[in-house]
C-alpha cells in the first residue's frame, strides 16, 4: 500500500472516529396526520347547560414525517359534561386510546382546549400528552374545523346532534 492510500485511510477513520465520538443534537420526531373527526350529543346542545354525553370517533391519517410510525389509527370516547352551544371548555379530563393500523395503540391526556368561532365554523385545538403507547412523552397538538351547517338548531327542543369535519393532528417528540 502507497503512503498516499495509508493517509486517505487514516484520514477516514478518524473522520468516522469523530462522527461517532460528536455529541448529538436532540433528535426532535414530528409526525403529522390528516383524518375526519365526528361527535355526536346525546341530548343534543342547545343554548340551555345541560348534562350530555358527548361521543368522538376520529380517524386519524395517513400519518407523515421523521419518526412516522403506524400509518393510521382510530380513536373513540364518550365523555358526560355539563354542554351548551358554546362549547366553553370545561374543567373535565378528556382522555382518549388511538387503536393504530400495526396493532399498537397511543393513550392520550388533555392539557389544553382552545375553542374559537372565526366565521362562524367551530374550530377546536386541542393540546394533549400521549401518556403511554406509541409516540409515548410526545405532545399531540389537534385541530378540528367543524362548519355550522345547522344555523338555528341551538334555539331547537332537539338542538345540535352531531358535528363532522377534517381534524389535523400534529405528534412532537423531543
Amino acid at each position: 500500500m502507497t503512503t498516499f492510500h495509508t493517509k486517505a485511510l487514516f484520514i477516514l477513520f478518524a473522520m468516522i472516529a469523530m462522527l461517532m465520538m460528536a455529541p448529538t443534537a436532540s433528535a426532535q420526531s414530528v409526525v403529522t396526520c390528516g383524518g375526519t373527526e365526528g361527535v355526536t350529543y346525546t341530548p343534543g346542545i342547545t343554548n340551555t347547560s345541560q348534562t350530555v354525553t358527548v361521543g368522538f370517533t376520529s380517524v386519524i391519517g395517513p400519518c407523515t414525517g421523521l419518526g412516522a410510525g403506524p400509518v393510521w389509527g382510530v380513536e373513540n370516547g364518550t365523555n358526560t359534561a355539563a354542554v351548551d352551544c358554546s362549547l366553553t371548555p370545561g374543567s373535565h379530563p378528556i382522555t382518549g386510546t388511538i387503536n393504530w393500523s400495526d396493532g399498537s395503540t397511543s393513550a392520550l391526556q388533555s392539557t389544553s382546549v382552545v375553542i374559537e368561532r372565526p366565521l362562524g365554523e367551530t374550530i377546536i385545538v386541542e393540546t394533549d400528552t400521549v401518556t403511554s403507547g406509541t409516540y409515548s412523552g410526545a405532545t399531540v397538538v389537534r385541530t378540528a374545523v367543524f362548519a355550522n351547517t345547522q344555523f338555528d338548531a341551538c334555539s331547537t327542543a332537539g338542538g345540535v346532534t352531531a358535528v363532522a369535519g377534517p381534524i389535523t393532528t400534529v405528534f412532537t417528540l423531543l
